[in-house]
């Protein structure tokens, strides 16, 4: 992955996992607020039907207590005449039993009241004597009827002092119905008991008009579980919640107040639930879970497409701001890329007057600064592969002298050995002088014609060595140019070495500011890295220029040292050379001596050989200086073989270092 495509991903992941997170903060807010916001009107509307439904109840309550403290009622309770069925052996009506003007009263109080009150089905009283009055009149009842033993009688009377709701039962016509009963007083003693029983239907029918958005309802459920309204299951009625093997409902069983989530018919539902203190009776609100969240929803979608747009505006953005940095930097790499294979002509384009704007001023410089030093060193190693060519010439020179003067010395020795043997034959002969004084004379002109060429050889052997001590001289003063050099170019590494350590620096200086500017900065650290790492490479290849510049400098040394000492030889040799042509002209003028005094060879015998044993002993002490001054001039030939092998090497590395700077363009 490029440089661009890092920073647009990470511009992207700083762009949208921000957006993402308020997205899903935004949409769990509004999901929370619309569920407390369901939740809250429900339970408002729950609980206005439960005052609504506490009224209707509280109202028949007060109607009861109303019936029953009506004093015909309490006259009708107290008398023991009052109607009863108790006798009775088949089913008769209250016209059948011609009730008593007293209790035509009671009858007339409770129709009155059954005819202001539609929902009331029956209003009836029935007394501690088992007497038992019914507002309809043509109504059988069946023979035998206690009313003491009903329910309703016994809960009122065992709490004379409020009125008792019963439980809701089904009747006949299949609607809710409940009864409300009310103890009848006299003086501390109860004589009796007023009750009526009141359909529901209406308040069920309310409660099951009841809306709650669109897919929302109420259900009503009496305190023992039985179900008295649930407009999305009609067949539930009467039922108790447990009973209806439906687990949604089952579960509104398990709670008394707030919200719970169930599921019904497949659906999810969302229910509040309310109890009444008055009556214990549940009141659930119930709404489908996607009606509510429709607008949650709704807003998360409105979000998501903002979401989008600003994703879009981002990655546009992020996209050419990512090319905008990641530009520079592509071309940087690509510059430092060349350059590191040699390039130093080029240059990085200053564009920015930011941070990589500086970057690409400050790199330029190190790059002219390098260029130069390349360049020096390149001019330097020219001079120091070209001196080592002239040393090794003249290397070769001197080693093919030392050859022709070691050649022209064997001649020297073969003639001082002649010359010897001749002498030798000379002083055996001295008795046969006169007689030999041809032969002497013979031999006298032979010897002198071998002196004058010994003496031309050695004359030649002079020139050739003093020719051999100007060559060393200038080979010498090569050698310390070359040494100087040298040291010039062990200057120019340890001044590339200085700015590799500079450039490591400011690499390592720009790796920690990249790391201070955390994301924004990995870019950046990568390119600090790179260069960091190119110095590394510069300063590893400058150590390993020097190591090689310090062996250049150490073979210098060594050659100088090795020159002088031949030098030193060269002259020793000449020394010899010129002693040698002392006693050749000594040789010479002994010869002339001879040959000018043969004829008085027997007057000057004695004089003869004394000067034939000052020859010998001058030819072999000759012999000896020529076989020195050979063994001198076979070093010499040796020395000159160890000064041309140091200068093949010499100029090897010179090649080297032709070939490691020629690597760079400048």
């Amino acid at each position: 992955m490029n440089m661009r495509n890092k920073l647009l991903l990470a511009f992207l992941i700083s762009t949208v996992t921000p957006i993402l997170l308020l997205c899903l903060i935004i949409g769990n807010s509004i999901r929370k607020d619309s569920l407390d916001e369901f939740h809250k009107a429900t339970h408002a509307e729950l609980s206005r039907i439960e005052k609504t439904l506490s009224i209707f109840i509280n109202d028949i309550k007060e109607n009861v207590v109303m019936a029953s403290k009506s004093p015909d009622v309490g006259i009708a309770a107290a008398e023991e005449s009052t109607i009863s069925f108790l006798g009775q052996t088949s089913a008769k009506s209250m016209i059948d039993l011609s009730p008593s003007l007293l209790e035509k009263r009671v009858i007339g109080l409770f129709q009155a009241i059954k005819t202001s009150h539609p929902h009331y089905i029956d209003v009836y009283m029935a007394t501690s004597h088992g007497g038992f009055i019914l507002e309809n009149q043509e109504v059988k009842v069946p023979a035998g009827f206690d009313p003491r033993t009903r329910f309703w009688y016994r809960q009122a009377v065992g709490n004379p002092k409020d009125s008792f709701l019963t439980k809701a039962y089904k009747s006949v016509g299949g609607d809710p119905v409940v009864s409300i009963s009310n103890a009848i007083s006299s003086q501390g003693k109860v004589s009796g008991v007023v009750a009526f029983d009141v359909s529901l239907k209406k308040l069920t029918q309310l409660i099951s008009n009841i809306h709650i958005g669109k897919t929302g309802y109420v259900i009503l459920i009496q305190d023992d579980g039985v179900i008295l309204a649930d407009p999305g299951h009609s067949d539930t009625g009467f039922k108790k919640l447990n009973e209806t093997e439906i687990a949604g409902l089952a579960e509104l069983g398990k709670h008394s107040s707030g919200g719970v989530k169930i599921e019904l018919d497949g659906k999810t539902y969302i229910a509040e639930i309310v109890t009444s203190d008055n009556l214990g009776w549940k009141l659930v609100g119930l709404i489908q879970k996607s009606e509510v969240m429709s607008k949650v929803y709704g807003l998360l979608s409105v979000i998501a497409v903002v979401g989008i747009i600003l994703v879009a505006i981002f990655v546009i953005v992020g996209f050419f701001m990512a090319r905008s940095l990641a530009s520079p930097i592509t071309q940087t790499t690509a510059m430092i890329k060349e350059i590191a294979q040699g390039n130093l002509t080029k240059r990085l384009a200053i564009k920015t007057k930011d941070e990589l704007g500086d970057l690409a001023k400050y790199f330029n410089f190190f790059v002219e600064s390098l260029q130069g030093i390349i360049g020096e060193l390149k001019e330097n190693v020219t001079l120091v592969d070209n001196s080592s060519a002239d040393l090794l010439n003249l290397s070769n020179e001197m080693n093919d002298s030392a050859i022709q003067s070691s050649d022209l010395i064997k001649t020297v020795v073969k003639s001082s050995d002649i010359i010897n043997g001749n002498m030798t034959n000379v002083a055996s002969s001295m008795e046969q002088t006169t007689e030999n004084t041809n032969i002497v004379a013979t031999a006298s002109e032979e010897m002198s014609a071998t002196i004058n060429e010994i003496s031309k050889n050695s004359s030649q052997a002079k020139q050739i060595s003093e020719q051999a001590v100007e060559q060393m001289k200038g080979a010498s003063e090569k050698m310390h140019k070359l040494g100087n050099a040298a040291e010039s170019i062990s200057a120019v590494t340890d001044a590339i070495a200085g700015i590799s350590d500079q450039t490591n620096l400011l690499a390592l200086n720009a790796t920690i500011e990249a790391a201070r500017a955390g994301e924004a900065g990995k870019g950046f650290a990568v390119v600090a890295n790179e260069i960091k790492a190119l110095a590394s490479q510069t300063a590893e290849a400058t150590a390993d220029i020097k190591q090689q510049i310090e062996g250049i400098q150490a073979t210098s040394n060594e050659t100088i040292g090795e020159m002088e000492s031949v030098n030193k030889v060269i002259e020793d040799i000449n020394g010899i050379i010129i002693t040698i042509a002392v006693a050749i002209e000594e040789q010479a003028a002994a010869t002339q001596e001879i040959a000018s005094n043969i004829s008085h060879v027997s007057q000057g015998t004695q004089d003869v050989n004394e000067n034939i044993t000052q020859s010998s002993q001058a030819i072999e002490k000759a012999h000896e200086d020529v076989a020195s001054m050979n063994t001198l001039v076979e070093n010499i030939s040796g020395n000159s073989s160890h000064i041309a092998e140091n200068l093949e090497k010499l100029k090897d590395m010179a090649k080297g270092l032709t070939k490691i700077v020629n690597q760079f363009i400048i």
